[in-house]
């Protein structure tokens, strides 16, 4: 600050010193939501995720809740046909419909990001009453919920003359927090998982359980055919 406008504040009046507090507050928040969030879809971007990401550890650690932390990584699927048929613009359309389908199924508590291009997904709390099975079955509730709203709710522009049809591949992994020691820890697991959905036909959602005390199925996985019936597969 220089003496000027050190000089300058001296001289308000605290109604006056009220307003430029608020105005820099709000200035400030501004450029902090920046920072942190997506431009095009509101999301949080890797920035933001990365801080809540070491929040809720470091919560964890102090408290020891939540005992787990997973993600839902997803990736639109033939996202490159989208852009190639409707254009970019539709494109980007398409990508802030997907994003708003990920905050409304995303609880208030969790945190709905972009990770890059056309990959986004869900950071999330994981409470357990130390059966992992059960663990399973809510990953699979919340995986397939997801995955569904996005196949059932295609993109319908303003004028209503298109409709764009998509569907996600999603990676799912869950970790004790105390093994949260980064965030590829948790997130490398989920993009592997995502890409395996990919590579057996796309439109489904893997689930990691490595970090879940199953060594009798250590990797559990489960594709939506075309025929809307789960098809589990080792």
């Amino acid at each position: 600050m220089s003496d000027v406008e050190e000089i300058q504040i001296k001289h308000l009046s605290r109604e006056e010193l009220e307003t430029l507090f608020k105005k820099t507050s709000e200035e400030l928040a501004r450029y902090r939501t920046l920072a942190v969030k997506d431009q095009l879809t509101g999301l949080y971007n890797r920035h933001g995720m990365e801080e809540e990401f070491e929040r809720i550890v470091s919560a964890s650690h102090r408290t020891g809740s939540p005992p787990y932390i997973g993600v839902a990584l997803l990736d639109i699927d033939h996202f490159k046909n989208v852009n190639d048929t409707h254009g970019h613009d539709i494109g980007d359309r398409v990508l802030e419909h997907i994003a708003a389908i990920i905050k409304r199924v995303a609880r208030k508590d969790e945190i709905a990001f972009r990770w890059g291009g056309e990959e986004m997904g869900i950071l999330f709390e994981v409470s357990s009453n130390g059966k992992s099975w059960d663990i399973l079955e809510n990953m699979h509730h919340f995986g397939e919920r997801l995955r569904s709203e996005i196949e059932n709710n295609p993109y319908n522009s303003p004028d209503k003359d298109k409709v764009v049809f998509v569907t996600a591949s999603i990676g799912l992994s869950v970790i004790p927090s105390s093994q949260a020691t980064t965030l590829d820890v948790l997130v490398s697991p989920a993009d592997k998982l995502m890409y395996r959905v990919k590579e057996t036909g796309r439109n489904g959602v893997g689930y990691d359980l490595n970090a879940l005390d199953c060594p009798e199925q250590p990797l559990f996985f489960i594709r939506r055919n075309r025929l809307g019936v789960s098809a589990p597969t080792a």
